[in-house]
């Protein structure tokens, strides 16, 4: 079985509490079916505070899956490179 990656892009809009997210979410395909990968970032480089708007992002992504009980997931930090 060969590996096929896709990726979807979205940004969420501007509010009271921030410029906006660049949203991606990455699915690659593996031996046990399929790792989905979803990041959200603050629009703006210079806004280094996200009042947790990143983390409901993933949440509101996730939740119709958690409902559904069709995987397990686990909120992992992003390391700076």
């Amino acid at each position: 079985m060969g590996e096929q990656n896709q990726a979807f892009y979205s940004e969420s809009s501007i509010t009271i509490w921030s410029w906006g997210e660049d949203i991606l979410v990455r699915f690659q395909e593996n031996k046990q079916g399929a790792l989905v990968i979803f990041s959200s970032s603050c629009k703006l480089s210079t806004q280094f505070i996200d009042w947790g708007k990143n983390k409901i992002n993933a949440q509101n992504f996730l939740r119709p899956y958690k409902l559904a009980n069709t995987f397990y997931y686990k909120f992992l930090p992003i390391k700076d490179k």
